[in-house]
């Protein structure tokens, strides 16, 4: 019974950290092209 818990708990966890991981990736493009976005806006502007 502990054994079959333990292995749903283990494929619970293992998806929302997939989950966690995309949108990481996700936020830190979006977070990375801000970065890169106002020097191109300077070099147009320039």
């Amino acid at each position: 019974m502990e054994v079959k818990f333990f292995k749903i708990v283990q494929t619970i966890n293992k998806k929302p950290i997939r989950i966690l991981n995309y949108k990481f990736s996700i936020y830190s493009l979006v977070f990375r092209a801000k970065q890169i976005h106002p020097e191109l806006e300077n070099r147009f502007v320039n």
